[in-house]
């Protein structure tokens, strides 16, 4: 079977922060004229940021987060904004936004998520060639629970780590150390 699919890679200049740099710059007891001195940015800019008047320029990102030390949030949500290939923040209404709410909702995500990987099993020993429409069930129901799982488990760590000011960004670097060292990437 053959199958084409348009994938269409979109990197956007700048970035509507409006819903994490109010309160990542509470966390960092930072005010937006002292953010604004320490990045070279206006007052007024850096509060129309914070009303989503004005987005973040992807030349800026790493300025800002660097001001900011306890930016797991802010980070997470430039990275699935500007790219598209990271999770959300979880931020909505419908769940608890602390470590244990997002561990409770992580463990039958995981469940769901090694349960369909199990039932795709036969899928992905077939070859791409000889794949049916009906062949790309379990594999995508697979994709989409993990994806599940990802957006939990990145939310938890966000949050343990904002919980007990502890750096995301410092401890997967340290992960992806021990990864190169064991091989596992390079």
């Amino acid at each position: 079977m053959s199958r084409s699919q348009i994938t269409k890679v979109v990197i956007h200049n700048g970035v509507n922060i409006m819903n994490t740099l109010p309160r990542t710059m509470k966390i960092n007891r930072m005010s937006s004229t002292r953010l604004g001195d320490e990045m070279g940015y206006s007052q007024s800019n850096i509060s129309k940021m914070s009303h989503g008047k004005t987005e973040l320029q992807f030349d800026s990102v790493k300025s800002m987060l660097d001001k900011m030390p306890d930016n797991q949030f802010l980070a997470m949500d430039i990275a699935n904004r500007l790219i598209g290939v990271s999770v959300p923040i979880i931020n909505g209404n419908k769940v608890m936004k602390e470590s244990l709410a997002m561990a409770i909702k992580a463990m039958p995500e995981l469940n769901q998520s090694i349960d369909a990987i199990k039932e795709s099993l036969d899928e992905l020993t077939i070859p791409v060639d000889e794949l049916t429409e009906k062949d790309l069930i379990d594999p995508m129901k697979a994709i989409n629970e993990s994806w599940d799982v990802v957006l939990y488990l990145t939310n938890f760590i966000a949050f343990v780590s904002e919980e007990h000011h502890l750096s995301m960004q410092q401890s997967l670097n340290e992960r992806n150390v021990k990864w190169k060292m064991e091989g596992i990437t390079a």
